[in-house]
């Protein structure tokens, strides 16, 4: 009564498998019966085929002359005590294949089955789930959801799409940047603040050790050596020239107009020398006087046998004043007068070699930093500078794409559809219009035949006559589908087209390419996506357009007459 033949007659060809587990369970009745079941784990890359040996089964019972049920599949897993009915049974896995593919010979989807327990009568009775408690996997779709009804189906849909868009937008929104904790609160970084930051920061050292710098040598430069040395110059010129005055008025025996110009030339080089003391620190000019007789820093270094030549001169006393101006003491304070002056030049010449020696060091510094500064900040102004462009350049695209998204959901309202084509015959863009307007139509074919594919796929146990038809339907809607994307290919997308448009051609090719693999049989289907990426390419295009339509009178006109629907409607509720 049940044999492996039965398999064919119920609507399945038998299919051998590998790997097989058997679990025979014994009863207590007159007649034994042996129950095979081979429990499958479903995989989300295998797709699994069942072949069903069924047993009589009437009025829910068992015969006694049948009791060996196979369920072939490519997994076991024993189930345990703490599973739910659905963890204990067989799940269906749904194989997500184009329909145009599928045989209609096979069976796709696998009955789960329970423990069987016996009535008072001693036979027993199979509780099966219900068809609407499967676990199905729709076709066209990338992701198996869990369904209990119909109405959970949709709910569980909205869920998991609700998730995926929190978790993409949250991903989006962390990645490449992290939180840094600080006592003014989380400061969010990413790759941008960072570099902008570190460059901040390099400008800032690099700022602090200039100033420190360059005041320093403000500090040096104030030193003004160039003019201690004028000073010097002047002092040691007057001093010789009173001296050598004084000397030939002396052996000439002459005071006019030698002893006038000795006079005035003293006067200046006393004025040079109190200007050099002013000049420099008490320290120095103590230290420019050691070991000369000069060694007072209260008196200007001057000459004081000078004033006695004079006067014994004047006197007519000319071989003393010889005898004077020859003699140990005035030499002495001569020669004492010239290793100040000595002394005096060599402190200015190490002055100005400091000062020099320090500028060319600070100003080595300063280049330092400053090629230090530049090596590091340009590189992080111009990467700064690149990735703000690309941010904004991907901005961009995002504001594009979603413009292209309000002005497709305006072909979507049939009278904003009819005036923005009048719009467009006025700018003369129908042909992109039309362009959209013809995938639109397309993907109205999409949606019925993935309507007609749940229909078909969804069904436990489907007719073989509703089977044909929803077959048949799905094979006309596939061939219209084919045909209006063949006309928007050949009139919008080749070049050679009636309404040709200026399109990306690899795209183009693109399109062409999986035309041609469904009409030459290579594919089953075409795919929802197929003019997707064209379709925003050329909304795009359209965005200026529809902007201006948005801004002209008769849109504005319809929607407010929509807000006045829309407010009616709410006071009248």
């Amino acid at each position: 009564m049940t044999s492996n033949n039965s398999s064919s007659s119920n609507g399945g060809d038998s299919t051998s498998t590998t790997s097989e587990t058997t679990t025979t369970e014994r009863m207590n009745s007159p007649q034994q019966m042996s129950l095979t079941v081979n429990n499958n784990q479903p995989q989300a890359s295998v797709s699994t085929q069942c072949e069903i040996e069924l047993a009589d089964i009437k009025d829910n019972q068992i015969s006694p002359n049948s009791a060996e049920e196979h369920i072939k599949s490519s997994e076991t897993r024993t189930p345990s005590d703490c599973d739910d009915v659905l963890s204990t049974t067989a799940e269906v896995n749904f194989d997500c294949q184009s329909p145009m593919k599928k045989p209609t010979s096979k069976c796709d989807f696998e009955i789960p089955t329970s423990p069987q327990s016996l009535n008072p009568a001693g036979s027993s009775t199979t509780n099966l789930i219900s068809d609407d408690k499967l676990v199905k996997k729709l076709p066209n779709n990338s992701k198996s959801v869990t369904m209990i009804t119909q109405e959970e189906q949709a709910f569980d849909t909205k869920t998991v799409n609700s998730y995926q868009s929190k978790a993409t937008s949250k991903t989006s929104k962390t990645s490449g940047g992290f939180s840094v904790a600080t006592c003014c609160g989380t400061v969010e970084l990413n790759c941008i603040r960072v570099l902008s930051i570190l460059g901040m920061m390099i400008n800032i050292i690099a700022f602090v050790a200039m100033a420190v710098v360059i005041s320093v040598a403000f500090s040096v430069s104030t030193t003004n050596e160039t003019e201690l040395l004028i000073l010097r110059a002047d002092a040691n010129l007057m001093s010789e020239v009173a001296a050598s005055s004084l000397k030939i008025a002396v052996y000439s025996n002459q005071t006019e107009p030698y002893i006038s110009r000795w006079k005035t030339t003293k006067d200046k080089a006393v004025a040079a020398i109190a200007s050099i003391v002013d000049a420099l620190p008490p320290d120095v000019f103590l230290r420019l006087l050691n070991g000369s007789t000069y060694f007072n820093s209260s008196a200007i270094p001057v000459n004081p046998y000078e004033q006695q030549v004079v006067n014994l001169l004047k006197s007519g006393k000319q071989k003393e004043a010889i005898t004077l101006i020859e003699s140990k003491n005035y030499t002495s304070y001569s020669l004492g007068w010239k290793n100040v002056v000595s002394n005096l030049l060599t402190y200015a010449k190490e002055l100005a070699r400091n000062k020099n020696d320090y500028l060319l060091t600070s100003s080595s510094v300063n280049m330092g930093l400053i090629g230090f500064s530049i090596l590091l900040v340009v590189p992080i102004v111009l990467a700064i500078f690149i990735m703000a462009i690309n941010r904004e350049g991907v901005s961009q695209k995002r504001l594009k794409k979603a413009n292209a998204v309000m002005l497709l959901d305006t072909l979507q309202d049939h009278a904003l559809k009819a005036l923005f084509r009048k719009h467009c015959e006025t700018e003369r863009c129908l042909e992109s219009f039309e362009f959209l307007e013809k995938i639109h139509y397309y993907k109205e074919f999409c949606n019925d035949s993935f309507d007609i594919q749940v229909k078909l796929y969804d069904s436990s146990h489907p007719t073989q006559t509703e089977k044909k038809s929803l077959e048949s339907d799905l094979k006309e809607v596939e061939q219209k589908k084919y045909e209006v994307a063949f006309e928007i290919f050949t009139e919008f997308i080749d070049e050679h087209g009636e309404k040709a448009l200026v399109v990306t051609s690899h795209l183009c090719e693109d399109v062409k390419m999986k035309l041609d693999h469904f009409n030459t049989g290579q594919s089953d289907h075409l795919s929802d996506e197929l003019f997707d990426k064209l379709q925003t390419e050329v909304a795009i295009h359209l965005l200026d357009c529809h902007a201006r339509f948005k801004q002209s009178i008769a849109f504005q006109k319809k929607m407010k007459i929509q807000d006045i629907r829309s407010k009616t409607k709410i006071t009248g509720k």
